[in-house]
């Protein structure tokens, strides 16, 4: 999901402050075959903002962003941060919820860019080599950081423009402060330092990840079985197996070290001021809600305060199409 919100936000297709409707969707193919992706709850929210859409981790909103940004550029954007070829993703709504396979490393890569403010970063497994007497055969850390130096000469070093990255880590640090993660990380792995990521669990408890960073360390936890068929169990979901993980392996990184703190805001990401039901410019009668969003990407229509609660999805969507709740 942070990957479909990164390339939503970089194509200017989504704002982190609009909202987008937790209604019901199907989905039909050019054969004729329906999809219909349900949250994890089984429940809707009707208008969700992005903040809080990512922080709950909500399926359908996931998949409303993919429709909005297309699969051409998802599958770009993600190829490049996670470092795998594009014929890897299969351009399907089912991508927007994490339908490709990736390992722990290529997850870590990505969040690792993420953390490096967007900049490129090279994995490497053995920093090096040397023989019985001492004798240095191989130093891959210190090809890695030449290879580092070429990019930053030549401008390829810049994956994703450093504003995107920005706005994608507050909101990935929402997710750990107050969203799926924030009781594994903050209560029982007692982590309390700055810290960013996004928890991942599979249809059926198959797979269960939690993926985050802080400035210095960008780490991955991946539990599951090696035969896709197996599951965890009813209710092993990310936050409960796999972010405690990654919370006390940070909180044992930190013993000792400094404490994190993430880069300052770029002068291309301004504060705006948002209905914080709606996403839309604050009409007289809206409650306001402050979000990061690039310059120029802010809402353009003015809320009119309506901002009833509806009583049924059905009545949310004849809102939107304007039809009538009469009985003719």
């Amino acid at each position: 999901k942070p990957f479909v919100y990164g390339a939503g936000i970089d194509s200017h297709a989504i704002n982190a402050g609009m909202a987008l409707p937790d209604a019901p969707i199907v989905d039909v193919d050019a054969t004729g075959e329906t999809w219909a992706p349900g949250n994890y709850e089984g429940d809707y929210s009707g208008l969700v903002r992005i903040r809080m859409a990512l922080m709950r981790s909500i399926n359908i909103i996931s998949v409303r962003i993919f429709d909005l940004t297309g699969a051409d550029r998802v599958i770009n954007y993600a190829s490049k941060m996670l470092k795998v070829s594009p014929s890897r993703f299969t351009p399907t709504p089912s991508l927007s919820l994490g339908s490709t396979e990736l390992t722990p490393l290529e997850m870590a890569t990505g969040y690792a860019i993420y953390a490096n403010r967007g900049r490129d970063v090279i994995p490497f497994a053995t920093r090096y080599i040397v023989d019985r007497d001492g004798n240095e055969l191989a130093n891959i850390e210190e090809e890695a950081g030449n290879a580092i130096a070429i990019k930053e000469r030549d401008g390829t070093i810049q994956i994703i423009p450093e504003d995107v990255a920005w706005i994608m880590t507050s909101l990935m640090q929402s997710v750990c402060d107050g969203g799926t993660a924030s009781f594994a990380i903050r209560q029982e792995a007692q982590f309390s330092k700055k810290c960013a990521g996004k928890t991942g669990t599979t249809s059926n408890w198959t797979d269960a990840w939690f993926c985050g960073f802080t400035p210095d360390v960008a780490a991955v936890v991946w539990i599951g079985y090696d035969k896709p068929f197996m599951s965890l169990g009813r209710g092993q979901a990310a936050a409960a197996v796999a972010a405690p993980i990654w919370g006390k392996y940070m909180r044992e990184i930190y013993n000792g070290m400094r404490d994190p703190e993430f880069p300052p805001k770029p002068d291309s990401v301004v504060m705006g001021g948002v209905c914080s039901y709606t996403g839309l410019i604050p009409g007289p009668k809206c409650p306001v809600a402050g979000e990061y969003m690039l310059k120029g990407t802010g809402p353009s229509k003015l809320c009119d305060g309506n901002h009833q609660k509806m009583q049924s999805v059905l009545e949310r969507y004849m809102e939107k199409e304007g039809i009538s709740s009469g009985n003719e």
